[in-house]
């Protein structure tokens, strides 16, 4: 694949239907696998994402199964489409889809950058690795709760590590703060871990306090 787009001679836009959320997340893992994301960083400038394009042009389409591919391709093509999954087939029939709908200059807008995909999987990675530190608390706050402190970067050691600094309030004003920043909100922390999160939090580190 690497040779491939080299020999296209100049940088390269992936685009496929769900690409974002999909196929370019298993992509970045197996080219950090195999230690070639740096090369493939130098050929690829960005992916687009088909799908958010045909839901931006076609708001109509709603329920189950509206936006699939196969079925793009029968209501807008008015084409059948017996190969799906089919790497080919589905390759000819976006390309067809792009060509009857999107003008190059129009997808040009819509370039989401390969190094922005990089951290983001990056992002993934970590906000598993603290949702994994964070499960000692699944019986003591809500679900919700741990995936919002793993997404915004924060483990059980560095809230261990606040707790012992200053109590109850290092929870409260520092992760408050720092939760806030990585989510652009303008209101306190107070507002992301509610009074009752944050003393379930409070009362589990007290417990187990070395």
């Amino acid at each position: 694949m690497l040779q491939f787009l080299t020999n296209i001679g100049k940088p390269c836009i992936l685009i496929g239907h769900n690409i974002k959320t999909f196929d370019i997340s298993r992509l970045i893992y197996n080219l950090v696998k195999l230690n070639l994301i740096q090369d493939f960083a130098k050929v690829i400038i960005g992916s687009i994402d088909t799908l958010f394009l045909i839901k931006k042009k076609f708001p109509e389409r709603k329920g189950k199964g509206a936006l699939k591919l196969t079925v793009l391709v029968k209501d807008l093509l008015n084409q059948p489409f017996d190969n799906a999954h089919d790497a080919y087939a589905d390759v000819c029939a976006l390309e067809s889809l792009i060509h009857k709908y999107f003008e190059p200059n129009y997808l040009m807008k819509f370039v989401y950058r390969f190094k922005d995909s990089i951290c983001d999987f990056k992002n993934s990675l970590s906000s598993k690795e603290n949702e994994e530190s964070l499960k000692p608390l699944q019986n003591v706050v809500s679900n919700y709760t741990i995936n919002k402190l793993a997404n915004a970067g924060i483990s059980i050691l560095q809230l261990r590590e606040k707790y012992e600094a200053n109590g109850k309030k290092g929870l409260e004003d520092d992760f408050g703060n720092m939760c806030a920043t990585k989510f652009g909100q303008k209101k306190r922390k107070s507002n992301f871990l509610k009074c009752d999160q944050l003393q379930l939090l409070f009362n589990y580190f007290e417990k187990h306090a070395s």
